[in-house]
């Protein structure tokens, strides 16, 4: 394995944030009182740059597409655009921004309005003091379709006017066209929709995933009335909006991903050869950063000299903190480079690919994340199957394959496929075999806050009877999962716990690991990974997961009471089990302690575990997490917020409470 980079501490991650440059808010007042849009576009596209890059993470295509709509419903909102001079707005306008990608833009307006500080725009995914990945400033705007709902309830108690921005992608979500029938059943003319027709999601062409083949008549047969227009064009964003105020309306607004700049765009996807847009994702480094600011202040240098005092300001903030020596010395990265090492889910996803060339039966299913999930090398293979962003279709399309022959493997984020939860009940009634691969799970899903850091897949999961639960450690560990939930002996569906972040100490359980390849071992059993010098008595560390693995592993190092204590880890939960594996594995020891990241699936098992084996008199201490949390920069502090150290498990051991 090549070596790895530290995360970047508080102190460094202040340091950096110094260096970026928000523009003046007296310079953007200038501009939008001269309703200068094109400029005051401009000063928020520099200010999103800074939010995103402090952050180090964060969705730049999806905010630069929807600056332009941003800059005007700000505007509208803020009473610098009127729509209608003879008949002003007696309520305010709320604006919803339903594609939580772009909340980096939602948040530069809020500076320009003088709601946030220029010091909190810089405190993007930074715990519960900083600004949310995805911006819930009415509602949680993460997993996709699900704010149209919400606004039209909120717009029913209020009677107030709402603006919701949608992404196109975002359209093959089925509740958003739920939501269209409600609105148009209660006549709800306080609301418009605004859609960012930017033609990619997440990385690839609507096109190429799931395109809608008229989507002005499909807005037209739910009775509301289009408008398409620029959507780069300010003027022409707010015409449509005035034609459309006071009536059922829909704003079908043509962008750009990653719109306003010259110097970024997509390209050849050097994998799947389709078109691809790196910027989904990609943060610029330190010297592209400094172009993109000076790209946009010559932008309002074309409209007004000196950029209304903001290209003074740049020059004074360059010379004294970004000078050319600080940006090559400055990191652009927060969080640990791994090397080669990859989490459980891209092993997991690669190793799918592997078998589509010998299991004529495998069907590998995404829903618009094959890269996220490691599955790339399949897309174009005539067994894979691109559902885009719809999970709920995706997994009873599953059902379908499988009660026709195949061997289906779903594929998204865990959370997101918590959505399809009645789909895959109604799938295991009706004798489909399903494998359901939940990836960026857990607590190491730490940047992008409650709506995508799933916390409580495993407890949901292991609710339905018939489906087998798997947390897998390693990447070897993950193939062997994969593996035994295929095989044909395998007489259950299986959900698959995956994670997004590598661990260089999950690789201690890959010896044991091998033992489930040389089928000297079965899957259903225990690995119990033994101290170099065991002590009778000492508490067993029972975990499943990466996270709790290392944490189990740091409690042996660091924590007198678990000097000499074993870990054992549960390969699968919520399947028969065996018992005489686990009841070798669990004797001598008079306490157990749970280690994971989800509300409690695994303290059940352990419970329900030690009554049939008739050990119910052991002690049980848990840790487990027992809420959502915020977005977080970097893993340990996210670790510590939720009580996943050392001490704290020593702390529940100790408490005779628990």
């Amino acid at each position: 394995m090549e070596g790895t980079v530290d995360n970047v501490d508080e102190a460094g991650q202040r340091e950096r944030e110094q260096a970026l440059f928000v523009v003046p808010r007296d310079a953007i007042d200038q501009a939008t009182s001269a309703a200068q849009w094109k400029s005051v576009a401009a000063f928020h596209r520099i200010n999103t740059l800074a939010c995103i890059k402090s952050a180090e993470h964060g969705w730049l295509g999806a905010c630069f597409s929807a600056c332009e709509i941003m800059t005007t419903l700000t505007a509208i909102a803020e009473g610098h655009m009127v729509l209608n001079e003879s008949c002003p707005a007696t309520s305010p306008l709320h604006i919803v921004m339903s594609k939580g990608h772009a909340a980096a833009i939602q948040y530069a307006c809020e500076y320009s309005c003088g709601r946030i500080t220029a010091e909190r725009l810089l405190r993007y995914k930074d715990g519960p003091e900083g600004l949310e990945a995805h911006a819930d400033l009415l509602m949680d705007t993460g997993s996709l379709g699900q704010c149209l709902s919400t606004t039209a309830g909120m717009a029913a108690a209020t009677g107030e006017r709402y603006a919701v921005v949608l992404g196109d992608g975002e359209l093959q979500e089925g509740q958003v066209f739920e939501a269209l029938q409600t609105i148009y059943t209660r006549k709800a003319t306080n609301i418009t929709i605004i859609v960012d027709l930017n033609k990619f999601q997440s990385d690839n062409l609507i096109s190429d995933i799931k395109p809608i083949a008229n989507l002005e008549l499909v807005f037209r047969g739910f009775g509301f009335e289009v408008e398409r227009v620029d959507g780069h064009d300010a003027d022409a964003l707010a015409s449509a909006l005035r034609k459309l105020e006071g009536k059922l309306g829909v704003v079908l607004a043509d962008t750009t991903k990653a719109g306003g700049t010259k110097l970024v765009g997509p390209s050849p996807h050097p994998e799947t050869k389709l078109q691809w847009h790196p910027w989904h994702t990609k943060v610029p480094d330190w010297e592209l950063y400094v172009q993109m600011v000076e790209e946009q202040l010559a932008v309002v240098e074309a409209v007004s000299v000196g950029a209304f005092g903001a290209s003074a300001a740049w020059a004074q903030h360059r010379a004294e903190k970004l000078q050319e020596q600080t940006c090559r010395a400055l990191p652009n990265g927060l969080r640990p480079s791994h090397g080669s090492l990859v989490g459980t889910g891209k092993a997991f996803g690669k190793h799918l690919v592997s078998l589509l060339e010998t299991r004529e039966d495998l069907v590998l299913l995404d829903g618009d994340l094959a890269t996220s999930c490691g599955i790339n090398g399949a897309v174009g293979h005539e067994r894979f199957y691109e559902m885009g962003v719809a999970e709920q279709d995706m997994v009873s399309f599953a059902a379908g394959l499988s009660l026709a022959g195949k061997r289906p493997v779903v594929n998204t984020y865990s959370n997101f496929l918590k959505r399809a939860f009645e789909n895959v009940s109604i799938a295991l009634a009706e004798g489909a075999k399903l494998v359901l691969a939940g990836t960026y799970s857990g607590l190491c899903y730490h940047t992008d806050g409650k709506s995508h850091q799933s916390l409580c897949d495993m407890s949901t999961f292991s609710g339905l009877p018939g489906l087998a639960v798997s947390d897998p450690v390693s990447p070897a560990h993950a193939v062997a999962v994969a593996d035994w939930a295929l095989s044909e002996s395998t007489d259950v569906s299986v959900y698959v716990r995956l994670r997004r972040t590598p661990e260089p100490a999950a690789q201690l359980l890959d010896d044991a690991v091998a033992l489930f390849h040389a089928g000297t071992y079965p899957i259903v059993a225990p690995i119990v990974v033994l101290p170099e010098a065991p002590l009778a008595g000492a508490p067993l560390l029972l975990c499943a997961g990466t996270v709790p693995f290392k944490l189990a592993v740091d409690c042996t190092k660091s924590e007198a009471a678990f000097a000499g204590s074993p870990i054992v880890v549960a390969s699968v939960i919520n399947v028969a089990v065996d018992a005489v594996a686990w009841r070798r594995a669990v004797a001598g020891h008079t306490q157990v302690v749970t280690i994971e990241d989800d509300f409690g699936a695994l303290r059940a098992f352990v419970l329900d575990l030690l009554q049939q084996l008739g050990m119910d008199g052991v002690r049980v201490v848990s840790c487990t997490v027992d809420k959502v949390g915020p977005s977080w920069r970097t893993l340990p502090p996210c670790l510590t917020h939720f009580g996943f150290s050392p001490a704290h498990i020593a702390q529940l051991l100790q408490n005779k409470d628990n």
